[in-house]
Formats: C-alpha cells, structure tokens, sequence
C-alpha cells in the first residue's frame, strides 16, 4: 500500500535525524567523499538522475574549481538524463540475437504454426517465407480436411500471413468446403535465460454458406520455455507449450456453440538431425464435438521454414484417432539458426 503525505513527512524527518547522527560520530576521512543520488522527471521526457558529490571528488574533472585555500567545500550536482526509449530502441530489444531461434513448429489443424492441433509462440525471422501445407485423415471415411499456410516474417518478432482450410466432404453431393482469411503472430518476450518465450496473435477465416461451421475467428496467447539437456547427446533439449484460445464461431448455425475457450498444454524433445517427439492435450471445444482433443507424433525441422509432421489425432469430434500430416518448404535457410 501506498504511504500517506503524513507517513512520508514523518519517515523523511527520521532519515534526516538518523543520518545527522551518523556523519557527526563519523566524520570524514581525508580524501573521502559523499555521494547521495535520485531520479527526476526530465524536461525532455525520460528520468534524470541526480548525483551530489563533494566538490574536492571532483578536483580531477573538469567541473572541479581549486581555491587558495584548496577545494571548495561546498556541494555540486551532476546531471545526467536518461532518455525515453525511442521505437529504434523496443525494435532491437525485440529482434533475435545471433543465433536465436524461437520455438516455432510447424503448420497446425487450427492453422497457425506449433504442434498438430495448436499453435506455438515461435516467430519468423525477418524477411523469411514458408508455404505449409496439411491433410487430415479423420475416422470418417467421407470427410477429409486440408489446410494451406503461407506466412511471412516482417520483423524478427512480427509474422503475418494467410491460412485456407478446404473440408472434402463426399456424399450424395460431394462440396468441398472452403474458408480462408489472415492470421498474424506478435512475439512479447524470447526465451532466453528464466524468462519464457511469449507471444500473442489471431485468426480470422471465413467462407461461402456451406462452409458456416468452420468460419471462425481467434485470440490467442502462447507461452514456451526450452530447456536445454545435451546439445551434442541423444536427447537435445526438451519443450513445454501452453496457450489460450478464444474463439468466436458468430455463424455457427443455430442450437450450437458461437464461443468458446480453449486452454492447451504440450511438449517436445529434441532428437539429434532436427527430430522432434511432440504430445499435447487440449480443452473440450463444444463448438467442435465433445471429446477431449489430443495428439502425439513426431516432427522433422531443420530451420523456420522446412518441416515434416506426422503424427496420430483424435479431435472432438472423431470417435477413433485419425492421422496428420503435414509438410513445409520456404526460405531463406538462415546461417545463424543452425547455431543455437
């Protein structure tokens, strides 16, 4: 809680007493000085720290001024004013240091880049390109799901792109369901030491009357942490993910879920050749079916933007696992992501 004007004046007239006392008992030896500092608000914008010094501290510097009687005795104020930090500044404290390498999958049922069935918090790099493409074989012997990803990196921490899912639906009259639209992903933190990778995006798809029950739109936050193990041993490193989607289904027909939060928790480790064993597990998504969604399988990503996955699903709404796969190209191959 915040101290009141009275509690303040009161702690101030102690500090001032104690330290009184102190600099009586305790004069000061031949040489020695004082330093006392705070912060103020700069006319410029920013902070302004403010030093106190003894002016015989300074005799070697150019403030300092000698007197017959050797150097002043008196107080000087050394101003040195922190600037605001400027666009140029949050821009290189967000863009990947040499070597970084976020943790990016590849593409998802859901359409973003990350595990199978859900997105992960990895980002392009600046100016990369990557055309992803995956198939669903589901339990049901007359449907079959595609999704296309084309993505970009405008940042190192800034990717946008454009995802369309086509549902092959065969029966009396075969259609082939299509809805497309734009997702973009924006990197808040990278993981580096105790701190997580975190990242925010969304995702926007719509279609034609026919394709309503897969038009959608999303919020989602994503948080990653790798952990090292033995860089040049059988079991790399390890991964965990986490994230939250809030999805909004506004044409979903009538008598079904328009919304729901989905929460999803994973994990990888990493193989030696770039070789990855993924698992994760998600909320029931009632818009969808009522199982739990899951998968586990296995990825192959030598960078950002080359990939093979392969793994077992089942969705909410499939009765029996299905199978995914799932294939990435894209450039350029980055010297300083093989260096992580």
């Amino acid at each position: 809680m915040f101290a009141s004007p009275k509690e303040l004046m009161s702690r101030t007239a102690f500090l001032s007493c104690f330290l009184f006392t102190v600099t009586s008992l305790c004069p000061a030896q031949e040489g020695a000085s004082e330093v006392t500092a705070g912060l103020a608000a700069h006319p410029g914008g920013g902070l302004e720290t403010l030093v106190t010094v003894p002016a015989f501290a300074l005799q070697n510097a150019d403030a300092a001024e000698e007197t017959p009687d050797g150097p002043q005795s008196e107080t000087k104020e050394i101003r040195e004013a922190i600037p605001p930090w400027s666009a140029t500044d949050w821009h290189e404290a967000l863009s990947n240091p040499k070597g970084y390498r976020g943790n990016r999958g590849n593409v998802t049922a859901q359409g973003m880049s990350g595990m199978f069935l859900n997105p992960t918090s990895g980002t392009l790099d600046q100016g990369q390109f990557t055309l992803q493409y995956c198939v669903l074989f589901s339990d049901k012997p007359d449907f079959t799901g595609h999704g296309i990803l084309a993505s970009y990196g405008l940042t190192d921490y800034l990717e946008v792109g454009v995802f369309a899912l086509l549902a092959d639906i065969r029966g009396a009259v075969d259609r082939l369901a299509t809805v497309v639209g734009p997702e973009a992903r924006f990197r808040l933190l990278k993981d580096e030491d105790w701190m997580p990778e975190v990242s925010i995006g969304g995702i926007y798809l719509d279609g034609n009357s026919f394709s309503d029950r897969n038009a959608r739109s999303e919020v989602v936050g994503m948080i990653s942490k790798r952990v090292p193990l033995w860089e040049e041993g059988f079991l790399r490193s390890s991964t965990l993910h986490g994230g939250l989607r809030q999805i909004f289904r506004s044409e979903n027909p009538p008598g079904t879920d328009r919304s729901e939060a989905v929460g999803y928790f994973g994990g990888e480790v990493e193989f030696p050749f770039d070789v990855h064993f993924v698992g994760e597990i998600s909320t029931v998504d009632q818009g969808i079916g009522n199982r739990v969604p899951w998968a586990v399988g296995g990825q192959w990503r030598p960078n950002n933007v080359f990939g093979i996955s392969l793994a077992a699903v089942r969705n909410g709404n499939m009765s029996k696992v299905g199978i995914f796969i799932g294939i990435a190209v894209g450039g350029p191959q980055l010297p300083d992501e093989l260096t992580r």
